[in-house]
């Protein structure tokens, strides 16, 4: 029996909630990670796109720290096919850092000194809205600001484990991330 959208939603939001929670009762939250939201939610969804036309939409927020690794967040997802149409939708939650490469500071764009470029490789969950699977994936959050590579892209890339589908060239919106003083 499929479980309600609402109640995964439900129990996904309280998950998150839990998290950040615990995060910051730790006390090491080094940075804010933004996309597609806040400070740059008039950039719109962070969108990547595979080489079939598939996009996959994000918008998301949470917290992390380097040292040790941890993170709390996440947001919701809409994957739609080459013509537009949408074949699954939900939420993501962020479930481990793997890396994070900070660019340093956007005082160099003229931007607030805590807001910085970087590179964040992120393990992720998906669940969509129908309840039928979770899927797990690695998201990487770009964001070019500061000092940032000649090659670096703004936006999303994301793999999802066991799909041939590769969503790896950045399309539109924007990433941030805030580095707590």
């Amino acid at each position: 029996m499929k479980k309600p959208a609402n109640f995964l939603l439900i129990a996904a939001i309280a998950l998150i909630l839990a998290q950040l929670q615990i995060a910051l009762a730790v006390g090491n939250v080094d940075y804010d990670f933004k996309i597609g939201a806040d400070q740059v939610q008039q950039f719109g969804p962070a969108i990547t796109k595979a080489p079939n036309g598939d996009t996959i939409e994000l918008v998301g927020e949470g917290i992390f720290s380097t040292k040790p690794k941890a993170i709390a967040g996440g947001g919701t997802f809409i994957h739609r096919d080459l013509d537009g149409i949408v074949i699954d939708s939900g939420i993501w939650v962020a479930k481990s850092l793997i890396t994070f490469r900070t660019y340093g500071s956007g005082a160099l764009q003229g931007f607030p000194e805590n807001f910085e470029g970087g590179r964040a490789l992120v393990r992720i969950e998906l669940m969509p809205d129908d309840g039928s699977k979770i899927l797990k994936g690695i998201l990487r959050i770009s964001s070019v600001l500061g000092n940032f590579p000649k090659n670096a892209k703004e936006g999303i890339k994301l793999s999802v484990h066991g799909s041939p589908i590769k969503f790896n060239m950045e399309q539109s919106g924007a990433a941030l991330f805030v580095r707590h003083i």
